[in-house]
């Protein structure tokens, strides 16, 4: 359903009030009242309840200033995925975001969802739009056809911007732009095997090829460890493997999403020994950075990925100086935020 263009209903309001005060000159005061009433109201009758069923897309939309202040609900792997002090200072709309709506498995509770009283819902795939239409208000439905970070986000930035009736701006396609050129002239295929781990504990979830974590590694000339996987469907890209399995790939380094980097290099998770395995002796085990969302999955972050991945395997490239600087940039262009020392020492600290 397309909505009625906020700016352009504004700038109509507006014009009209211009002509009308110029017209009557004795009651200028009087006019100007009038005008700020009027144009209170229609920001107010303009300012959209938003909700996003999911933390990707919603810290996606968070780059845009109507994603800050529209959004009302979101599901609570925000704060679970997130840097919950880097979010409530960049985003501190984020402290009153409703996350009752989601339940523990990801579905949506439409009782919860209709008392927030939305104007749009924002949907991943059809998995998540169980009777949403009895909510009576405009859902939008985000999947895409893979889970290409980048193809994801200027998709999801282009329905997001078509829905409220907003210019497009083209934030994340440039954002992509500028990291492709950047890591472009140092992208080769380095032959090293990486494992992504996206949940580490009693069970060991290792991302398989079409998850985003694959595309992160591809984007960085990275070969995904678990690339021999038969998977089918996006739930079944994230695969349970055993020990076994690892020894038999022995990465060259690991990436954890979920999960403790440190308590992997210091063996400490009960019944599993890393400890021989050739990425652990190197001490070239690593935890995904936590920003507004883990980089691990798919966020408002999520163009600053294959930075970091080329600044572990090739730091002459991409150095830890360069890799800070353009994640403060990043943050200042995005969100409107310049992060300090301490919080870029946050996102990339090894957990």
């Amino acid at each position: 359903m397309k909505l009625s263009n906020p700016l352009l209903l504004g700038a109509t309001a507006l014009s009209l009030l211009v002509m009308t005060a110029c017209g009557n000159t004795t009651s200028h005061q009087s006019s100007q009242q009038t005008q700020a009433s009027r144009q209170q109201k229609q920001s107010s009758q303009h300012s959209k309840r938003i909700i996003v069923t999911s933390p990707c897309p919603g810290t996606t939309f968070y780059a845009f200033k109507e994603g800050r202040e529209g959004i009302i609900g979101i599901s609570d792997w925000l704060y679970k995925d997130g840097n919950k002090k880097i979010l409530n200072a960049v985003i501190p709309e984020t402290k009153k975001v409703n996350t009752s709506f989601i339940t523990s498995d990801f579905k949506v509770n439409l009782e919860s969802l209709i008392n927030l009283k939305p104007d749009i819902i924002f949907y991943y795939h059809n998995y998540q739009n169980d009777g949403l239409q009895r909510a009576h208000v405009p859902a939008v439905d985000l999947g895409g056809k893979d889970q290409n970070p980048k193809t994801l986000q200027v998709l999801w930035e282009k329905k997001f911007c078509q829905t409220l009736g907003l210019p497009q701006s083209h934030k994340y396609a440039q954002a992509w732009q500028h990291t492709e050129q950047l890591v472009k002239p140092h992208k080769k295929d380095h032959h090293l095997k990486v494992l992504y781990i996206n949940r580490l504990g009693k069970q060991i979830v290792v991302s398989a090829p079409g998850t985003t974590q694959d595309y992160y590694l591809k984007a960085a000339g990275l070969t995904n460890a678990a690339t021999n996987l038969n998977v089918k469907g996006d739930a079944g890209r994230f695969v349970n493997v055993s020990m076994e399995q690892i020894y038999q790939w022995n990465p060259d380094m690991i990436i954890i999403n979920f999960g403790s980097a440190n308590d992997l290099l210091q063996n400490k998770i009960s019944g599993q020994d890393w400890s021989k395995l050739k990425a652990v002796r190197e001490q070239k085990v690593y935890s995904s950075p936590v920003g507004l969302h883990t980089w691990g999955n798919l966020g408002g972050d999520s163009p600053l990925m294959p930075l970091w991945l080329t600044n572990l395997v090739d730091p002459q490239a991409i150095s830890q100086q360069k890799l800070r600087k353009e994640t403060k940039k990043y943050y200042q262009k995005m969100f409107d935020y310049t992060l300090s020392d301490s919080m870029i020492d946050q996102i990339f600290q090894r957990r």
